[in-house]
């Protein structure tokens, strides 16, 4: 087997494992908590749809699979690509566990999921690092993995009055800005790098963190004391955000003057 066609054995299979063990957990739920298979049936349509997508993707992109800076090319899905994966593949399952949460008693579970999750957005950048695992497609996906669960978890928890809307707007204006931002510069300049500033991962980290403390509020016992505590975390995350939101306008500010130029933009 060349090693092309190990890799994209290596990718159908992660993905394959993913889509499983989603599905899975949403049938074991099922059992416990008699939710309906009618709601399992519409989640299981969707994560598929999702997967299908992701796996397209990851095929196009099978020739960004290689190691930075040695340009090794892989063979296969490394360990940290797989805990990223696992974040975006996560996406929709909490976001139906968000939603499945005001009819069935599975607040505890959808809290330690997310959670979980959210762990693996610590975990899978310090593993790079520290191992030499990390890749051009690891830099796309944890992009890919941070927005997607931002948006789907902010639309849930502004829904819910898990997060003040005024702080949903701020969120939602930073990715907007990014995205019109960078499509320009890629207009500008005909390519742009992946690349992740210390603000953005702090202010994607700090918002979801305040997001696992917000779950909070669907604990009954645990529900009063955080509508005390949280106004304050929400201002402090808010903050870090629009700091984010200055940075990413300085680095947008450098690649335009670079493409302008005619340089060559690394951010």
């Amino acid at each position: 087997m060349s090693l092309r066609h190990r890799l994209l054995f290596s990718i159908a299979i992660t993905i394959a494992g993913l889509f499983t063990l989603q599905a899975l957990l949403f049938l074991s739920l099922m059992l416990t908590f008699g939710i309906s298979s009618d709601e399992v049936s519409y989640f299981v349509i969707v994560l598929l749809m999702v997967h299908c997508a992701l796996l397209i993707f990851l095929v196009v992109m099978q020739d960004s699979f290689y190691v930075l800076p040695s340009r090794r090319q892989l063979q296969r899905v490394n360990f940290t690509n797989v805990l990223t994966l696992t974040r975006i593949s996560s996406t929709p399952t909490i976001l139906y566990l968000l939603i499945l949460s005001e009819k069935y008693p599975i607040t505890a579970v959808t809290v330690t999921f997310t959670a979980l999750v959210f762990l693996t957005d610590l975990l899978d950048g310090r593993i790079s690092r520290r191992t030499g695992q990390l890749t051009r497609v690891g830099q796309y996906l944890d992009s890919m993995s941070d927005y997607a669960m931002l948006i789907a978890i902010s639309i849930a928890y502004v829904h819910y009055g898990l997060v003040s809307r005024w702080f949903f707007r701020l969120v939602m204006f930073r990715l907007l800005f990014q995205w019109v931002g960078m499509g320009l510069l890629l207009v500008a300049h005909g390519a742009v790098e992946p690349r992740s500033s210390i603000w953005g991962k702090a202010s994607v980290f700090a918002v979801m963190s305040l997001y696992a403390l917000a779950l909070l509020r669907l604990v009954p016992r645990a529900r009063s004391q955080v509508e005390l505590l949280y106004p304050w975390p929400e201002l402090a995350v808010a903050g870090i955000v629009g700091v984010s939101i200055v940075e990413k306008a300085f680095s947008l500010a450098r690649g335009f003057r670079h493409a302008a130029r005619g340089g060559s933009d690394r951010g």
